[in-house]
């Protein structure tokens, strides 16, 4: 008989009670179904009827499957040739026309399991869909474009947070914008939010703002007083005797090197 058009599996959630579940599908062979009980196989306890019949047959437990245990009966044809065609020997139909419908089972298969793979579009390229679906037992990413796992990502997250200063609210407002908070010191407001102030004239934090800053007074306490903070204007001195020009640490106009140049 030709091999019909038929989903070659079928699933069922089990009660705990019921040991008797119909197949939908063409056997040649009892060896021909897989039966699976979450997702293990079971190769024993079971008997299988109507092998050979078109619209299939039953799978029959000693025990009843658990209940909410999942059963899947599955048409898995084996993928080689079972019959050795002999010189001179008897060519008959039935074997023939089974011989040709393993092909046509096993390529049902092919079909149904390219349904479910991870594909992505023939022509025109596009990344791969997984239609909603988890992508599970993914490696650890090496490269800078592999996948990342879930772990990875908390892992990760994890050892950068330990390292960074956290609040226990949900959320807290951002800083102010670099206008609002350069050469002025963080601090937080009555309601816990960050504020930049300005320190106190003559604290510690009052002069080691002016040493790192590029505009007055910056480098004017010691040299000049444009674009360069101290520390630039004092590499440059320890670096002079090597000719270094001060715009390798800084930008200034031509004018301004040439008054370093001669200190």
């Amino acid at each position: 008989m030709s091999v019909p058009n038929q989903t070659p599996y079928n699933i069922y959630t089990a009660n705990g009670l019921t040991t008797v579940f119909a197949y939908e599908f063409y056997l040649i062979s009892a060896s021909d179904i897989q039966v699976t009980i979450n997702g293990n196989e079971v190769t024993s306890g079971y008997t299988v009827s109507g092998v050979g019949n078109t619209n299939g047959g039953e799978v029959t437990f000693i025990t009843a499957p658990s209940n909410g245990a999942t059963v899947i009966f599955e048409r898995v044809t084996p993928t080689y040739r079972l019959t050795d065609y002999q010189d001179n020997g008897d060519l008959l139909a039935d074997t023939v026309n089974k011989d040709f419908d393993r092909l046509w089972m096993a390529i049902q298969r092919a079909f149904i399991y390219l349904g479910v793979a991870l594909t992505r579009p023939l022509f025109g390229g596009g990344p791969f869909n997984a239609n909603g679906y988890r992508i599970a037992n993914l490696a650890d990413p090496v490269n800078d474009q592999d996948a990342a796992t879930k772990k990875f990502v908390v892992e990760n997250g994890k050892t950068n947070l330990a390292r960074t200063l956290r609040a226990p609210e949900t959320s807290i407002p951002a800083l102010p914008t670099i206008q609002n908070r350069k050469n002025k010191i963080l601090a937080f407001n009555n309601e816990g939010d960050p504020i930049c102030v300005l320190p106190e004239s003559g604290s510690a934090s009052d002069v080691l703002i002016d040493l790192a800053s590029s505009e007055i007074p910056g480098g004017g306490l010691v040299m000049l007083g444009q674009k360069v903070t101290v520390q630039q204007a004092m590499d440059y001195l320890l670096n002079k005797g090597n000719a270094v020009r001060l715009s390798t640490y800084c930008l200034l106009s031509a004018t301004e090197n040439s008054a370093f140049a001669a200190a």
